[in-house]
């Protein structure tokens, strides 16, 4: 296996591991200010939150996946370009590559930000943008597994990776506003920072566990693929749940109302 060292590659490793210890460590948030929370404390009502809720539990559980997946591509996609083929990139600076990658994420931003998307609820957003990261991700991992034509598939790979940023930016803003919806403001920052918690631990043992090891980059796209499609499945589940919840309160409300101007009518 060919050795890459990559300096802001190697840092970012550390950095995981110093944010991990350190919202371990120094957990402070929502605490009163008079009168702080011991951490335990804090951490046990934040997973009866999580747990109080299906949906809560699914969609921690999808936003962990989602942002392990991009986090850890953040991290290994340089190393991933040029073990797949070096001469496809000879004349592509990796700086190039990585402004179109942000600059598709920013699209995906700017899509949900859009007034096309506006009447689409947010599982339904969510739905979507997961969808296209499974398929986009599942389209660029059969790219970088062709036995010919290698030059050509590492490009058709890079144009992959470059929809999956674009449905991570449209997922991001859709996972932030469906918490908001589901999780309550009290206990909304805390789940946010024990999720990523988890997302920590999740990208340092794909980087440090399984990237490491022989033929370990493709290794890490597979797991990578694996997590995107449970992550579907349990999205779809989630969407399809949602509609049907609120479906049922809009017609408990109708019911209301309906019956509400009947007695009114009878009264007069």
């Amino acid at each position: 296996m060919t050795r890459v060292f990559s300096v802001p590659f190697a840092f970012s490793i550390l950095g995981l591991v110093i944010s991990g210890v350190f919202i371990g460590v120094m957990w402070l948030e929502n605490y009163p200010v008079d009168s702080p929370l011991p951490v335990g404390i804090v951490v046990g009502r934040t997973l009866q939150t999580m747990v109080s809720s299906s949906f809560v539990l699914v969609l921690c559980v999808v936003s962990t996946i989602l942002e392990c997946c991009f986090q850890t591509f953040t991290f290994i996609w340089s190393p991933i370009l040029i073990h797949s083929e070096p001469s496809a990139y000879q004349e592509i600076s990796f700086g190039a590559i990585w402004a179109s990658l942000s600059a598709s994420y920013l699209c995906g931003l700017s899509v949900f930000s859009s007034h096309y998307l506006r009447k689409v609820s947010n599982s339904r957003i969510l739905c979507g943008s997961i969808l296209v990261a499974t398929f986009s991700w599942m389209y660029s991992f059969y790219e970088l597994s062709a036995k010919e034509e290698k030059a050509w598939s590492a490009f058709n790979a890079l144009i992959g990776f470059h929809f999956f940023n674009f449905s991570i930016g449209l997922f991001m803003p859709a996972a932030d506003a469906l918490q908001a919806t589901l999780i309550p403001g009290v206990q909304r920052s805390n789940v946010s920072s024990l999720t990523r918690i988890f997302v920590n631990i999740m990208c340092l043992v794909l980087i440090l566990g399984v990237f490491p090891k022989s033929n370990g980059y493709h290794d890490v796209i597979f797991i990578i693929l694996c997590l995107l499609i449970i992550s579907c499945i349990l999205v779809i589940i989630l969407d399809v749940a949602l509609s049907k919840k609120y479906n049922r309160d809009l017609n408990d409300f109708n019911h209301i109302i309906f019956n509400e101007s009947i007695s009114g009518v009878s009264e007069a």
